[in-house]
Formats: structure tokens, sequence, C-alpha cells
């Protein structure tokens, strides 16, 4: 099975729909799917960014769309320098890059920045709602891994956010949210491929196959966005 996360088109800056370059990114996007893949289902988030993307996609396979609130954006903030707090993938090299703790799978969870938030509950529904949908389609997980209760090689398109994109991956993968949220990119309208692999019979891990591919945009370098990274050089403005 291959679960393909496709990440909302270019947002409108001040508003919460896709803009004109993120309906011309999802047209291509949809014409490279199926011309390329074998697409059974389609998952979204309730969110309009991805609403209005996904009823791009669809027009070229017209399926009944699954709605999820749990795929909308993950807008939850660490209580740390501001009032305000910041979103995790906002946070400061220096306040993670050495902790094992906050690099750790579970352990990240217990350290007090991401404990004393909204984030670990966040979390588990995500996590909660993504084990849902690979259940549903034929794999179980236990523990970190999963395991096959009926195979198959079905192509599932899921459209969500870049922090919930990250936020799943790290759950596939077993690695930290911290480390998926801050040294991963995925751009808008790209996909990322995620497939079951078997080394012994019926355990189940995912291999990431492609993350962040913008292969549709090839010869459409007018469409292909950075939005969502930081500065490549930071200036140094007192």
């Amino acid at each position: 099975m291959k679960l393909i996360f496709i990440r909302h088109g270019e947002p409108l800056k001040n508003d919460y729909g896709i803009s004109e370059m993120g309906i011309n990114e999802m047209k291509l996007l949809r014409r490279y799917l199926k011309d390329n893949f074998n697409i059974s289902k389609i998952y979204s988030a309730t969110s309009q960014r991805a609403s209005e993307s996904v009823e791009i996609l669809n027009k070229e396979f017209n399926y009944n769309i699954k709605y999820y609130t749990w795929l909308s954006e993950f807008k939850y903030r660490i209580p740390l320098l501001t009032k305000q707090g910041v979103f995790p993938w906002e946070l400061a090299p220096e306040y993670w890059i050495n902790n094992d703790e906050l690099l750790h799978y579970n352990d990240v969870f217990n350290n007090p920045l991401i404990k004393n938030s909204e984030i670990p509950k966040r979390v588990k529904e995500v996590w909660q709602g993504i084990d849902k949908i690979i259940s549903e389609n034929g794999y179980t997980r236990e523990g970190n891994l999963y395991i096959a209760q009926k195979r198959n090689t079905d192509e599932i398109i899921i459209v969500t956010h870049f922090a919930t994109m990250a936020i799943i991956i790290a759950h596939l993968l077993n690695i930290s949210i911290v480390i998926a949220l801050n040294l991963l990119f995925m751009s808008p309208s790209s996909y990322s491929i995620f497939a079951t692999e078997e080394i012994n019979y019926g355990k189940v891990i995912f291999r990431c196959l492609e993350l962040g591919s913008t292969k549709h945009l090839y010869m459409h370098n007018e469409l292909k966005s950075e939005y969502g990274r930081q500065d490549e050089i930071k200036e140094n403005i007192e």
C-alpha cells in the first residue's frame, strides 16, 4: 500500500483559501497523479485550503472524498519566550538540537517545553486518526510496527497541511515530532509517498519513497514555492 500525502496548493497571503498559483499547481498535480498512479481512495482535511485543493484534484477521479478535521492545520503553540508562545516548527535550534529527550520519538512528550502545552493531546489525535485510516486499509499498528491483516497495493491520497503531515511522518517513521517539524520541508502542492514494506512476513514498516516531490511542476519553475521555509541566510539586524 502507498500513502500519498499532498500539501495543499499555494495559499492566499491574507486569507484561508489557495491562490491562483495554487490552483494551477493542483491542476498540474492532478494530471501527473492520473498519469503515474492508480489512485483508489482520497482523504482530506476539512480546512479551506485543503478542501479547495482536493476538489481540484478530484475532478480527475470523481471519488467520494472522506474529510477529517484532525487532518486540518496543526496550530498549537509551545508556551515559550512570548505570552503567545511559538509554533513547534518555529522553535529555534538551540532549544532542541542538543537535547536527546526532544529528539526521541516518545520522550519528546515528557519534556516541559512540549508537555506543558496542548501538543501531546493533539498529536495523539492525529496519530489515532492516521492509524484508523491505515487499519481500515488492512494494516494495524502494534507498538512501533504495523501488522498486515489484508495486504494490498492500493495507492491512497491524503490532502493535508505541512505540520500535520510532518506529525504523521514522525509516527510512520518513529522519529521525534520536533525533527519532522523542523528538519523536513514539503512545499505547497508537493507529494510525499510512504509505502508498506515487509522484510518478515506480515511485519510491516513504512518506507519513504519520495518526500516533498514537485515533479508535476517540471518546466513550471514559476509555480515552485518555498512557502513555509525559514531564511536560508539570516541577516544580522541589530
